[in-house]
């Protein structure tokens, strides 16, 4: 699975920089505990990531994942994991969470930066207005029913207020 994250800085559209940030999860059912706990050696398990040159930032999770800097194709980026430390991770939540159907990793951060992002499907930029007696904050924003592939939800707008708010 993979959540994305979009942070929005500019005034309006036409110079919004868009960062998107992201965290590659990768699940694995409760019962691999006990495959990768009795065999001393199991597989590598192991992914490529393509169009990698469009990622300005990637933070792979360094207890359990390696990749090669020299690869000499930048399109693309291979990762495989480490399996004595993936196995002791998946242990460990087993015993955190014996009843659990499945547990979570997180593998990878990455981040891309662009000036265009034509793909968001939800374009916001807010300007601010700030007087002696008050503070304006203006959102607008363009949905993309063409980029989404399904409906937005749990949207959340957060502005960071210093001192006494006395009317909202």
């Amino acid at each position: 699975t993979a959540c994305i994250d979009a942070y929005f800085r500019g005034g309006d559209f036409a110079n919004v920089i868009v960062k998107l940030t992201g965290d590659l999860t990768m699940s694995f059912p409760t019962g691999i505990v006990r495959i990768f706990s009795g065999n001393p050696s199991p597989a590598v398990i192991s992914f490529r990531l393509l169009n990698a040159n469009r990622i300005a930032q990637f933070l792979p999770n360094s207890q359990l994942l390696y990749s090669d800097p020299s690869q000499s194709d930048c399109d693309v980026k291979d990762f495989w994991l480490n399996m004595p430390n993936l196995t002791a991770q998946l242990q460990k939540q087993a015993k955190q969470n014996p009843n659990a159907s499945y547990f979570n990793i997180s593998l990878l951060k990455y981040q891309v930066s662009t000036l265009d992002c034509p793909a968001v499907p939800l374009k916001v930029a807010a300007r601010w207005k700030c007087e002696s007696s008050y503070t304006e904050v203006t959102m607008d924003y363009e949905y993309d029913t063409k980029t989404a592939a399904t409906a937005l939800r749990n949207l959340h707008a957060l502005v960071p207020l210093e001192g006494v708010v006395s009317d909202v």
